[in-house]
This record gives structure tokens, C-alpha cells and sequence, in this order.
């Protein structure tokens, strides 16, 4: 969708995302209230940080990556 993306920190996501270059990660709602404070206020920030997660999706992570990977699995198995 274009946008910042913020969450919470999962084992794996560093696979999806770069963390701090394509995502925010934060550990609790204190962080998340700052985390949010700065970046509306600051809007380079925030669009350079939801164009890198769209490009990141785009190239990676639509649903052709995800049918290729199941039909990959699929002829593992015959």
C-alpha cells in the first residue's frame, strides 16, 4: 500500500523486512508513541521508509512469489 510500516518485533522478520530501512520495529507502546511522533513529523523519513517497503514487496513478496514457492514445494514432493 505504499506505507511506513510499523510492528512488532517476531522471529523471521528480519526475512521480510529490513529493520529501520523497510520497518519499524518497537518493543513496547512507549516506543511505538515515539516511533509515531517522528515519523509525522517527519515526512522524508516516513515516505523513504514506505517506498523501500513497497519495493521490497513488489520485488519479493506478492502472490506470483508465493504461488511460485508453493508450486515449488508441490514438485518437491512427486
Amino acid at each position: 500500500m505504499g506505507c511506513c510500516i510499523v510492528g512488532n518485533p517476531y522471529e523471521g522478520i528480519e526475512t521480510w523486512f529490513e529493520p529501520d530501512r523497510e520497518i519499524i520495529i518497537v518493543h513496547s507502546a512507549e516506543e511505538a508513541v515515539e516511533r509515531y511522533r517522528f515519523l509525522l513529523n517527519h515526512d522524508g523519513e516516513r515516505m523513504k521508509i514506505a517506498q523501500a517497503a513497497l519495493a521490497r514487496v513488489l520485488a519479493e513478496h506478492t502472490m506470483r512469489h508465493r504461488a511460485r514457492q508453493l508450486i515449488d514445494i508441490v514438485q518437491g514432493y512427486i
